[in-house]
């Protein structure tokens, strides 16, 4: 289960943990508010981050022994952290499932407007 808690100081006041349903250990994911899921098979893993730059979602083979990708220690701080990470592939949207790295869906938003101001009869 993946859930979103207080984080470990002031500097980081939120942080994403991934808890067994087994028992166990808590695994921190991140220190920042982020979503996690897994694709359709269970192969995947899938952190979504919203930064200045816009949404990526980071996909991670899952270690099948634990259920959950390999990840450092403190979990994901960020952009440095993925590229040290081994086998991640960036996908520059916020996904909302997916069922493999290569198939994903996500939503896109339009909103459109009279831009020419063109009296509308009342």
């Amino acid at each position: 289960m993946v859930a979103s808690t207080t984080g470990p100081d002031d500097d980081h006041r939120y942080a994403t943990v991934a808890y067994p349903v087994n028992g166990g250990d808590p695994l921190r994911l991140c220190n920042a508010f982020c979503a996690g899921n897994w694709d359709v098979s269970g192969k995947y893993f899938y952190l979504i981050f919203d930064a200045l730059q816009g949404i990526n979602s980071y996909s991670m083979p899952v270690n099948p022994a634990r259920g959950i990708p390999d990840l450092p220690a403190g979990g994901i701080r960020g952009d440095a952290d993925f590229k040290a990470a081994k086998r991640v592939a960036v996908i520059p949207r916020g996904i909302d499932s997916a069922a493999g790295p290569n198939f994903y869906t996500y939503t896109l938003r339009n909103t459109r407007r009279n831009i020419y101001r063109i009296p509308l009869p009342d």
